[in-house]
Parts: C-alpha cells; sequence; structure tokens
C-alpha cells in the first residue's frame, strides 16, 4: 500500500509540473514589436504592381479605406461597394442605395467567398450577389451584423456582436442561418460584468476566408481563431505573445482613447497564404498624430515571426511616381502598409492616399 502511495505521488507531481501543451503555436512577439526591424521593399519583394483606380463622376471613391483584391477584380469599400477590373477601370456599383424597386437603405457589413459578395443591410436582409452578375439571393436574417460577418457553409453565417445593456458589455459571437439563431458563443477570454464606457470601437472582429475555412481575429484580442462551421463554434488557431504590450478585451472599455494604442497595438489580421500569416500593427498617439506602422509575418514552415516597417527605395519611389505622376507623394507615404491581402495570399496590398482629385491607387507587394 505504502509503495502504491508513493507512486501516486509520484505520477500526481508529475502532472502539476509538466507544462501545458497546445495544439496551436503561441509566438513571442514582444521585443519585436518595440523594435520592427526596417527593410527596404525591393529588399523582400519578388514584384511590385500599381493599380490606379479609374476616376470619373459614377466612380468617384468617397473616404474608402477597405478594399479586396480578388481574381474577378477589385471591391472597394466607401460606404457603398465599388468594382473595378484588375487594371482599375470601373465596372459598377454592387448595389444602389435607396428605397425603390432593387434598392436597399443601405449596408451593414459584406463578405467574400466563392466568387460571391454576401451583403447584409440595415433591415436585417443578407442579399447574394455574383461579381460580373447582380442579385443571385435575398432573404431575412434574425441579427444585425455591424461587428463583422462571414458565410459559413450551407447558408450558415457568424457575426461578432456586442451588448450594450447596463449589466450586459460582453463580447460574444452569434451563429445564425435563415431559419434564425443557432446559437449564441460568450467567449472564455471575456470579462464578466459592466466597464466604464469610454468610447466605441466600432467593428470589433475581422474574417477571413481560406482554404474553406474562416478565420477571425477581434481587434484587441492576440489569439487569432479558426471557426468550427460544424459545431458552430471556435478554437485558437495562433497566438500572438504581446507581452507587456497584451490586448485585453476589458481594454475597450476603461483605456481613453488617447492612452489605448501607447499601451496596446491596433491589429489588423489581414490573412494568410501556404507559407505566411500576416498581420499589421500600429502603435498611435492620438494627441501628437504620430504613429508607427509594422507588418508582423509568421512563417509557417518555421514557426517564427518577423516585424518589419517596409520603406519604399529610390528606386520604387522612381517607379511610383513614373506611374503615377503628382498622385504620388512619398513624404506623405514613405512606406508600404498592407491594409489587405489578395484571394489567394500572393500579394499585400496597401492603399495610397489620395493626393489630387483623382481617385486612390493601390500597390500591390509579392513577398519573395
Amino acid at each position: 500500500m505504502k509503495n502504491l502511495l508513493w507512486l501516486l505521488l509520484i505520477i500526481a507531481g508529475g502532472c502539476v509540473s509538466k507544462p501545458a501543451q497546445t495544439d496551436y503555436p503561441v509566438i513571442d512577439v514582444e521585443d519585436l514589436l518595440a523594435n520592427p526591424e526596417e527593410v527596404f521593399v525591393s529588399d523582400v519583394a519578388a514584384d511590385m504592381k500599381i493599380i490606379q483606380l479609374e476616376t470619373s463622376d459614377s466612380c468617384l471613391i468617397a473616404r474608402g479605406l477597405f478594399f479586396d483584391l480578388r481574381d474577378e477584380g477589385i471591391v472597394f469599400h466607401d460606404g457603398g461597394l465599388k468594382k473595378f477590373n484588375v487594371a482599375g477601370s470601373f465596372e459598377g456599383n454592387v448595389f444602389r442605395r435607396g428605397q425603390g424597386p432593387g434598392e436597399i437603405p443601405g449596408m451593414m457589413d459584406y463578405f467574400l467567398k466563392d466568387s460571391l459578395i454576401y451583403l447584409t443591410t440595415l433591415s436585417k436582409v443578407c442579399q447574394i450577389y455574383t461579381y460580373h452578375g447582380g442579385l443571385k439571393e435575398e432573404f431575412p436574417i434574425p441579427v444585425h451584423t455591424n461587428n463583422g460577418f462571414a458565410a459559413l457553409d450551407d447558408n450558415k453565417f457568424v457575426t461578432a456582436m456586442l451588448g450594450w445593456g447596463e449589466n450586459d458589455k460582453k463580447g460574444r459571437l452569434q451563429f445564425f442561418d435563415k431559419a434564425g439563431v443557432r446559437k449564441t458563443l460568450y467567449k472564455p477570454y471575456s470579462i464578466e460584468g459592466p466597464f466604464p464606457e469610454s468610447y466605441m470601437m466600432g467593428k470589433e472582429a475581422d474574417f477571413i476566408s481560406y482554404n474553406d475555412t474562416v478565420y477571425m481575429k477581434e481587434i484587441l484580442n492576440d489569439t487569432i481563431f479558426s471557426i468550427d462551421a460544424s459545431r458552430d463554434t471556435i478554437k485558437p488557431y495562433l497566438v500572438y505573445d504581446f507581452g507587456k504590450y497584451k490586448s485585453k478585451p476589458e481594454y475597450r472599455y476603461n483605456i481613453a482613447l488617447e492612452e489605448l494604442y501607447l499601451k496596446v497595438p491596433y491589429t489588423i489580421f489581414l490573412g494568410m497564404s501556404e507559407k505566411y500569416v500576416y498581420l499589421t500593427t500600429m502603435f498611435a498617439n492620438i494627441q501628437k498624430q504620430e504613429s508607427i506602422d509594422a507588418l508582423c509575418i509568421y512563417n509557417k514552415e518555421t514557426q517564427k515571426s518577423r516585424i518589419v516597417r517596409l520603406a519604399y527605395s529610390e528606386k520604387a519611389i522612381a517607379t511610383l511616381k513614373s506611374t503615377l505622376g503628382d498622385n504620388f507623394d512619398e513624404t506623405k507615404s514613405p512606406y508600404f502598409v498592407p491594409i489587405s491581402l489578395s484571394e489567394h495570399g500572393d500579394y499585400l496590398c496597401a492603399l495610397l492616399p489620395q493626393i489630387t482629385e483623382r481617385n486612390q491607387a493601390i500597390v500591390l507587394v509579392k513577398l519573395k
């Protein structure tokens, strides 16, 4: 009996001292965040392309910040959705705003998958468009999708939601289909209870589709999740260890705006390719209107990351000016800061600021 007790104690002690194992990588990027490596675009690029978006009375872009490069062309979001071909020529609007036949009162969100454009409206309707055609299907949905939205398998969907009741300020996901809400998922890292409300973040989560799987990253969370559409749940795919810069969901409510991006980085999940996962990070001083933007590149083969600031070399600046003329100013855009990834992960895509009356230009960089 004594030997058995000793054996049990040894086994128990081994269980306590054994480090926790995960089936997803955890990447330490704290030092990289504080000291991003600065290199020229030409040092890492195998190819650089420039697309000047067409300007005409029918396709003037307002203050658009987001776009998607697909095989079929470019979808540009500026409150509406404009379509351009891969050369930058305007191909029309995805929808018409209004109250008449074939019009919608306003777009809530959109998601691109399998050459289709999924669009949700202010009146809780989902519309599905083909890129070169028109409206393919529409149907009512049970929820608003103003905090991120993705189309899953078999006409199932997911959205990031926020509850704004006095005692309910917890981030959550809602899985739904045409019939109604399938499941409300309170994420295990959420902090229970109310917090002093400081400001509204807006869109809370980025959803990216790659190789038949949808991935999600919240603005104030360091984890990329894959979505299990068959079980209406999520699981960690990749965790960034930001160290002292760690993001916390409760920062959403109790850190003042002017302090937030000095203490934690603002991050945008761009997506992934066969070899890499891409994330942009930004530290910003809102009062001084200063920021440091960088690109985090995670290599899935080596399970290592690097964080780089990609500067335009004199040769790259000359190339940009020869194509764009006075619509490019290197003093306003000294760095290549990607905000999206092409459909198959081949090209990182950046939007140059609008300097003249012409629409913006897009710069595409393919890594070596």
